[in-house]
C-alpha cells in the first residue's frame, strides 16, 4: 500500500481579522471617543447646567453614529470623505488623462499617470546568476521592486504530500520575509487572458514556410482557426518590494548611488529567491527584464497591442518599449470603472474572508480562467510584519478576544469563543517561529471592447467565484484608477498610500 493511500488531506485556517479592544461591540477608537465625550458632557453639566450638558451629549452621539455604521467595510465617515475627494478631483479634471502629442503636457511619449506617474524603471545587466533584471523605483516611498515571471508546475501529476511540502515552502518564504531586512511586500499576480483566435492564428501563420505545399498550408491555417476557440493562457508574476532603509541604503546618498546599492544588494538575493520560488511550486522563476516589464504594462493599458506584439515576436523582432511609452494614450477614472485606450476595467477588493478550514485549492475557481471574463488579473498581497512587532500584535489580539468572551455573564457567543481559540493558536504559532502576514486580495477584469454587457457578466462571474473561494468581493467606488494601478503588481504598497494612520484604520 502506497503512502498516498494512507494520506489525510491537510487543511489550513483562513486569514482572520485582528480584534480591536473596546467596550462591548465597539472598537478601540469609538470606545475612547465615547468615554471622552461622556466625561466632557459631565463636566459641562457641572459647569454650565444640565441642559447644556445634555445638548452636548446629544451632539456627540449624533456625531459618533457614522463611525459605528460600516458600509463596504468602511465607516460612513470614510465613505463620505472618499466620495467628496472623488467629486473634487472630477471638478478639477484630475480624473482624465491624455498623453502623447495630443496631451496637455508638453512632453513626448505616453507616460504613466496617477499612482504610477512617479515610478521609474531601471535596467540592471546582471544578478548573481548573470541574468538581466529590472528594478522599479518608487521614489516617494524610497522603495525598489523586482518582478519574477513564474510558470507553475503541472498539478495533475503531483502527489498530495508534495503539495503540502510546496505550501510549507511558500509559508517559509513569507515568514523569512519578515525576518530578512528590507522586504516590505510580496505580491502574487495570476493573469488569465482569453484568446479570440487572433494570437494563435498569427503564431501559426508565422510558422508556415513560404515553400510549403498548399495542402499543408491549408491544414495549418484550418487548425489555427478551429483550435483557437475558447483558448485562455494563464500567466504568473511575483513582485517583491524592498525598502531602502531595510537594505541599509543611506538617506543622504545620491540617486545614482542609491540605485547602484539597491541593484547590488537585490541582485545578490535574486538567485536564492528563485530557488525558494521553485521549492514553492514554480517550475521556473525568472526575473523580468526592463523590456518585459514595459511590455506587460503596455498590454495592460492597451489590450489591443497584444496581437501586434505577438506578430513582432513571430517575426523575430520582439517589441522594445520605453518606460515613457508604456502608459495609455487616453484614460478616464470613473466612479465605478476605469476606461483606458478603448478598454474598460473594473477592480474589486476583498472586504473579508469567511473563517474555517480550507484546502490548498481554495482559490482555484477565482484564479483559473473564467469564460465570461476576457482578461482577469488576481493579485494577492502579503505584507510581512517585522519579527519585533508580530508577537506584540498577536498578544493584543488574544487580550481583545479574552475581553470579548468575558464581556457578558453566562454562556459566551460561539463566535467569540472561536475567535479566542484562533487568536491563541496564532500566538502559539508565532512563538514557534511562524511569521505574521497581512494579507489582502484584489481582482481586475478588463473588456478590450468596453462592452457593458460583457463587463456585467464578467463582474457577476468574478463575484460568484470569489464567494466560492471564501472571499467577499466588492467593487471599488471612487478609486478605480488607483485599484487598476496597484493590481498591475509593480510593487506599490497600498498601506503606504493611506493618509490615515494604521492605528486608526485598524481600530475604527
Amino acid at each position: 500500500m502506497s503512502s498516498s493511500e494512507n494520506y489525510t488531506a491537510r487543511t489550513y485556517d483562513s486569514p482572520r481579522t485582528l480584534l480591536s479592544p473596546g467596550i462591548g461591540p465597539f472598537k478601540l477608537v469609538p470606545s475612547v471617543i465615547g468615554m471622552g465625550g461622556l466625561g466632557l458632557a459631565v463636566i459641562v453639566m457641572m459647569k454650565a447646567g444640565f441642559v447644556y450638558g445634555l445638548a452636548l451629549a446629544g451632539v456627540l452621539v449624533l456625531g459618533s453614529v457614522p463611525m459605528l455604521i460600516h458600509r463596504r467595510g468602511r465607516t460612513l465617515y470614510a465613505v463620505w470623505s472618499n466620495a467628496l475627494r472623488f467629486a473634487r478631483s472630477e471638478r478639477r479634471g484630475a480624473t482624465r488623462a491624455q498623453t502623447g502629442i495630443t496631451g496637455v503636457a508638453a512632453a513626448d511619449g505616453r507616460h504613466l499617470t496617477g499612482l504610477l506617474a512617479q515610478l521609474e524603471c531601471w535596467s540592471v545587466p546582471s544578478d548573481g546568476w548573470g541574468r538581466p533584471f529590472a528594478l522599479v523605483q518608487i521614489p516617494r516611498a524610497r522603495q525598489w521592486a523586482v518582478m519574477f515571471e513564474v510558470v507553475p508546475e503541472g498539478g495533475a501529476l503531483v502527489d498530495p504530500e508534495t503539495k503540502d511540502l510546496k505550501v510549507a515552502a511558500w509559508g517559509q518564504l513569507l515568514a523569512l520575509a519578515g525576518r530578512v531586512g528590507g522586504v516590505r511586500q510580496v505580491s502574487v499576480v495570476i493573469e488569465s487572458v482569453r484568446d479570440t483566435g487572433a494570437l494563435l492564428r498569427a503564431h501559426v501563420a508565422g510558422l508556415i514556410h513560404p515553400a510549403a505545399a498548399p495542402f499543408a498550408r491549408d491544414v495549418l491555417l484550418a487548425a489555427g482557426r478551429e483550435l483557437s476557440q475558447g483558448v485562455a493562457s494563464t500567466l504568473g508574476y511575483v513582485t517583491i518590494t524592498f525598502s531602502e532603509a531595510g537594505l541599509g541604503i543611506a538617506l543622504k546618498q545620491s540617486l545614482a548611488d542609491r540605485a547602484r546599492s539597491a541593484a547590488e544588494e537585490i541582485g545578490r538575493r535574486l538567485p536564492e529567491l528563485s530557488v525558494q520560488l521553485g521549492l514553492s511550486g514554480a517550475a521556473t522563476a525568472i526575473p523580468m527584464s526592463a523590456h518585459a516589464v514595459t511590455r506587460r504594462v503596455k498590454e495592460a493599458f492597451t489590450p489591443d497591442s497584444r496581437l501586434a506584439h505577438a506578430e513582432l515576436d513571430i517575426a523575430g523582432d520582439p517589441p522594445q518599449i520605453r518606460w515613457a511609452d508604456c502608459g495609455p494614450t487616453a484614460a478616464r477614472d470613473g466612479h465605478s470603472d476605469y476606461r483606458h485606450d478603448g478598454a474598460v476595467s473594473v477592480t474589486f477588493e476583498a472586504l473579508k474572508v469567511r473563517g474555517g478550514a480550507h484546502s490548498d485549492q481554495v482559490l482555484d475557481r477565482l484564479t483559473r480562467p473564467i469564460r465570461e471574463a476576457p482578461l482577469k488579473r488576481v493579485m494577492l498581497m502579503y505584507r510581512p510584519v517585522p519579527e519585533s512587532e508580530g508577537g506584540d500584535i498577536l498578544d493584543q489580539d488574544v487580550k481583545a478576544a479574552v475581553n470579548r468572551v468575558q464581556r457578558r455573564a453566562g454562556l459566551a457567543h460561539a463566535q467569540d469563543t472561536s475567535a479566542l481559540k484562533a487568536a491563541r493558536q496564532a500566538a502559539a504559532d508565532e512563538a514557534d517561529g511562524a511569521g505574521v502576514i497581512d494579507v489582502s486580495l484584489m481582482v481586475t477584469i478588463t473588456s478590450p471592447t468596453g462592452d457593458p454587457d460583457e463587463i456585467a457578466k464578467a463582474s457577476t462571474a468574478v463575484l460568484r467565484a470569489g464567494r466560492s473561494s471564501r472571499f467577499t468581493l466588492d467593487r471599488i467606488y471612487g478609486g478605480q484608477a488607483a485599484g487598476f494601478a496597484i493590481n498591475l503588481g509593480l510593487g506599490r504598497v497600498p498601506a503606504d498610500l493611506s493618509l490615515v494612520p494604521e492605528l486608526l484604520r485598524d481600530h475604527t
